[in-house]
C-alpha cells in the first residue's frame, strides 16, 4: 500500500491475514501487526522459509485457512560469530544489520540480532504533492539462548523488542508534527515487545517421545494519525502450546497430543476527528484448546496426517475443527495430494484494513462482528522427468475455500466502507499450474499459470472480489556459468 507502506501476502486469491504466518512454531504476524508485521524480521535474521498451502496442522492452532508459513531463524549453535550487512540506495534507504554468535560452552549459547533502517528522501515523482511511499524508520533487537541440561531436557528462551514510524501524506508537512491539520499527514508510531520459552523433556532411549512447552508474551502499542482519522490501538497477548509426542506400538504410527491457550486483550479507539470518539472497541478473547493428530507413514507410498481440534472461544462459542493430509506416491517421481479442513479467526478490522483510513468514505460497523469461519480444500499432481535425458517436472494444483462467516469489506458505495458479517456466499477457487525443466546445461526455464475465481456476496449480491487479478502468467529463465560463479 503506497500510502501507509502496508505489505500482505496473498495465497489462493484471499488476504494474507487467512494465511498463518509463524516463527519456528510461534505466532508472528497476530492481532494489531496484521498490517505491518511482515517488515518486523528483516531478512538477514531468517535461515529459512517453509509454506504450505491450504490449512496447516492442528498443532499450530486454529487460524490457518488459506495456508501456513512457518519462518525458521538463524540458531545461535551454527550462525556466525560476527556478521555485519549495510546497505544504501540513491532513494536515501539506509539500512544496517548485525548479529553476533558466542557458544559459552557444548550446553549454553546464544545469538543477538539488531536491525535499524531508515528512510529519509520524501519522493513525489508524479508530482501531486504526496509522498509516494512513507518514509520509515525502525529499530528492532532479539536476543535468543539455547541451553542443554545433559540428555534430557532441551530449549530456548529470549526476547524481540522493535520500534517504527512511518510519515507520509502531502510533502509539504513536518515529518515531527503530525497534529498540523494545514496538511494531509500520515504517521504510524508502533511499539512491540515479546518474550519467548520454547522447552523440551527428551527420553534419550525412547527418541520418538517428547514433551514440548512453548510460550509467547507480547505488548504491543500501535498509534495512526490519517489526516482527521485517528486510530489507538494497544494489545497484550499470551500463548501457551504443550505438545507430547509418541508413537503407537511401531514408529509407522505416531501421535501427538497437547493443549493450547490463547489470550488476546485488545484496546482499539478510533475517531473521525480528534474531539470525539466514533467508536470504542475493547475486546478481550479467551481460547482454551485441545487437539490431537495422527500421523501414519510407511517411508514409501503412502502419508497420512489426520488431525482434530476443539476450542472454546469465549466470545462465541466451542469451534471444532477437523483437519486431513493425504499423500500417495505412485512412483519415486510422482506424487498425488488430498488436503481439507475447517479454521477459524478473530477479526479486527482497523488493523487488519488500515488502507481505508486514507479514504474519504465513511466507516461504518453497525453490527456485532463474528469470527470468521472456512473450510479449505485441495489436491496436487506433481510429476518428474526427463526430456532428452534432462530432468524437467510438471505441477499442478486447485484449492477451494468457503466461508461459512466472514467479515466482508463493502466498497461497493463510493461514499462509504461498511463492514458486516458475510449473508450469503463466499468462495475462493484457484488453479495454479507450473512445469520447470532445463533446455541446456546450467539453464533452467519455469513456466508458470494461475487463475482465481473469487466471489463475496456483497448487499446481497454474489460479485468478484475487487483488485484481485484473474490470471496470471508467469516465464522464469535462469543461467548460472561453470563453477556458479556468475
Amino acid at each position: 500500500d503506497a500510502v501507509s507502506g502496508s505489505k500482505q501476502i496473498q495465497m489462493l486469491g484471499l488476504d494474507g491475514i487467512y494465511t498463518q504466518i509463524l516463527y519456528e512454531n510461534l505466532h508472528f504476524v497476530h492481532g494489531l501487526s496484521s498490517s505491518y508485521g511482515l517488515s518486523y524480521i528483516p531478512g538477514p535474521w531468517v535461515e529459512s522459509i517453509f509454506v504450505t498451502k491450504g490449512t496447516g496442522s492442528v498443532v499450530n492452532g486454529y487460524e490457518s485457512i488459506t495456508g501456513q508459513i512457518q519462518i525458521e531463524l538463524l540458531e545461535p549453535d551454527n550462525a556466525d560469530q560476527l556478521f555485519v550487512n549495510g546497505y544504501a540506495n540513491s532513494e536515501q534507504r539506509f539500512e544496517l544489520n548485525t548479529h553476533a554468535a558466542h557458544r559459552f560452552n557444548d550446553n549454553l549459547s546464544t545469538l543477538v540480532f539488531a536491525h535499524a533502517n531508515k528512510n529519509t528522501l520524501g519522493m513525489d515523482r508524479n508530482k501531486d504533492s504526496f509522498l509516494d511511499a512513507p518514509l520509515t524508520e525502525q529499530y528492532n533487537v532479539l536476543n535468543r539462548w539455547h541451553f542443554r541440561v545433559k540428555d534430557k531436557v532441551e530449549g530456548q528462551f529470549g526476547f524481540r523488542a522493535l520500534m517504527e514510524d512511518r510519515t507520509g501524506g502531502q510533502s509539504k508537512a513536518h515529518r515531527s508534527d503530525t497534529s498540523n491539520t494545514s496538511h494531509y499527514v500520515i504517521g504510524i508510531s508502533t511499539k512491540q515487545f515479546e518474550t519467548f520459552t520454547k522447552n523440551g523433556l527428551l527420553y534419550p532411549d525412547r527418541p520418538y517421545k517428547s514433551i514440548a512447552v512453548m510460550t509467547t508474551e507480547r505488548y504491543q502499542q500501535q498509534d495512526a494519525v490519517f489526516g482527521n482519522k485517528k486510530y489507538n490501538g494497544e494489545q497484550k497477548s499470551i500463548y501457551v502450546n504443550i505438545i507430547s509426542q509418541g508413537i503407537i506400538n511401531t514408529t509407522f504410527h505416531k501421535i501427538k497430543s497437547g493443549g493450547s491457550f490463547v489470550l488476546d486483550d485488545y484496546r482499539e479507539k478510533f475517531s473521525e476527528n480528534y474531539l470525539q470518539d466514533d467508536s470504542l472497541f475493547n475486546t478481550e478473547e479467551i481460547v482454551p484448546g485441545v487437539y490431537s493428530e495422527y500421523t501414519y507413514s510407511n517411508d514409501s507410498t503412502i502419508s497420512l496426517v489426520a488431525g482434530l481440534r476443539a476450542d472454546y472461544y469465549n466470545l462465541s462459542q466451542l469451534m471444532i475443527d477437523p483437519r486431513l493430509h493425504f499423500k500417495y506416491n505412485h512412483s519415486k517421481n510422482s506424487a498425488f495430494r488430498l488436503s481439507g479442513g475447517r479454521g477459524f479467526r478473530t477479526p479486527h478490522i482497523f488493523a487488519e484494513n488500515s488502507q481505508v483510513f486514507a479514504s474519504a468514505r465513511e466507516i461504518i460497523s453497525k453490527e456485532k462482528l463474528l469470527p470468521e469461519v472456512a473450510w479449505n480444500y485441495g489436491a496436487t499432481f506433481t510429476q518428474k522427468f526427463k526430456i532428452f535425458n534432462r530432468e524437467a517436472s510438471f505441477n499442478v494444483d486447485f484449492f477451494r475455500t468457503d466461508f461459512e462467516n466472514q467479515v466482508v469489506v463493502d466498497l461497493e458505495d463510493v461514499n462509504k466502507v461498511q463492514f458486516y458479517n458475510l449473508k450469503g456466499l463466499s468462495y475462493s477457487n484457484s488453479l495454479q499450474a507450473d512445469f520447470s525443466f532445463q533446455p541446456i546445461e546450467r539453464v533452467d526455464v519455469k513456466l508458470a499459470y494461475k487463475h482465481y475465481d473469487v466471489k463475496t456476496t456483497y448487499s446481497g449480491k454474489l460479485l468478484d472480489k475487487p483488485l484481485v487479478t484473474k490470471d496470471r502468467a508467469l516465464l522464469h529463465i535462469d543461467y548460472a556459468t561453470n563453477m556458479e560463479k556468475w
